[in-house]
């Protein structure tokens, strides 16, 4: 039994992730006014996200206080309530020239380094834990190279020569001077990475690894940590490929939505709450995403029918466009949910045609004992119980 799942300790785990939650809740409040002070934008919609982060992380710590996940998730959350507090700081030293001072000095000093270690978190070390810890002690080199790399990257940052106040930049109190200003640019920052990007790409491959090996709990749990990672992929990867995407204003609306999708899959698989309801959340949504992409292509085909073979006025072609986008809507639904259920939720799909198959038998038969026979048969291929009988009053 380790020291976190021991009785005596979990009262003091609860309140080191209440603490760090707290920290925080007070890191984005105190960011939104200094914000505010400093006459700049206050609401960025990466907060969603890591609020996200902070709050899955803070029931997992009080709940599942073994599970290193958890953790994880609070050390992204306290790195990312000091980082946004001291980019605001520093944000409103700049305009009010405070630039130098000793909070604000430690603010702008923070800003050199708490990223790297914030990104590695959420990518390799969430892939590397989920969901209760290293999956064997093979993988612990991979979690050893990537500590040792992001950790001498984090040392780099934090030694840079100067600090930088917007135009201007100071002296760091504790920066090496014959050190690169910009350590991106040096042959070790780029080893290091090339280590840092082997072992996120071995931390998928475990993930790969565990899941065609998983079963049960377990694979219900890696279905939910890939279906929030699939969300986050796929908006990533649409906005890498296309650039009209990337530059839009729906990208700034679904990339923080598709990031919140994989602390909240996280929390989910590990708190087992409604576990095994992911293949209908993922055809569900497979299903909607290409409904919503149906019935968008049939407004704009029809408006552009409209007003540009036909010739007719754009009230005219907007008032088509949505009779024809709602007549086809139903229909469509159904059509594209029974071939996603086909794919991506088989056992409810295979249920549903035995109890339309028992259906349509039960019409013309007329025999108790038949029937009875056969709707046991249907209830124990559809639901699978352990045991089945039925009771007829005489």
């Amino acid at each position: 039994m380790t020291a976190l799942s021991s009785p005596r300790s979990r009262p003091y785990a609860r309140a080191a992730a209440t603490g760090v939650f707290a920290f925080y809740v007070v890191g984005v409040i105190t960011t939104l006014i200094l914000r505010t002070e400093a006459h700049e934008a206050v609401w960025q919609a990466l907060v969603i996200p890591f609020t996200a982060f902070a709050v899955v992380g803070w029931v997992i710590g009080t709940r599942r206080p073994r599970a290193p996940l958890g953790w994880v998730f609070l050390a992204i959350a306290f790195l990312t309530a000091m980082g946004i507090m001291g980019d605001a700081l520093v944000s409103l030293a700049v305009r009010n020239g405070w630039a130098g001072h000793g909070v604000i000095m430690f603010a702008a000093w923070t800003q050199l380094w708490y990223w790297y270690p914030l990104v590695t978190l959420a990518t390799g070390y969430t892939m590397l834990v989920f969901p209760n810890g290293l999956p064997s002690r093979r993988w612990r080199p991979v979690v050893v190279i990537l500590t040792i790399s992001v950790g001498v990257i984090t040392v780099m940052a934090a030694l840079s020569p100067s600090v930088d106040f917007g135009k201007t930049s100071l002296p760091n109190p504790i920066g090496l001077r014959g050190w690169a200003k910009d350590i991106e640019k040096t042959t070790l920052f780029a080893v290091l990475s090339a280590f840092m990007a082997a072992c996120i790409v071995a931390s998928i491959v475990s993930l790969g690894i565990r899941f065609r090996r998983s079963r049960g709990v377990e694979r219900a749990q890696m279905k939910w940590f890939l279906f929030g990672a699939g969300c986050l992929g796929l908006v990533f990867g649409t906005a890498l490929f296309v650039p009209a995407f990337n530059n839009s204003g729906v990208n700034d609306l679904l990339f923080p939505v598709a990031l919140t999708c994989l602390p909240v899959s996280c929390g989910l698989a590990i708190m087992r709450y409604r576990l095994y309801d992911i293949d209908r959340v993922v055809s569900r949504t497979v299903s909607y995403v290409v409904v919503t992409g149906a019935v968008v292509g049939v407004y704009v085909g029809v408006v552009a029918l409209i007003e540009s073979v036909l010739g007719f006025s754009s009230s005219v072609a907007v008032a088509a466009s949505t009779l024809a986008a709602a007549a086809a809507f139903q229909p469509l639904r159904a059509r594209v949910q029974r071939i996603v259920d086909r794919r991506f939720d088989r056992a409810a799909y295979d249920a549903r045609r035995t109890v339309e198959v028992f259906s349509n038998r039960l019409r013309d038969e007329v025999d108790a004992d038949t029937v009875r026979l056969d709707l046991l048969a249907t209830v124990a291929t559809a639901v699978a119980p352990v045991t089945v009988s039925l009771w007829v009053a005489a």
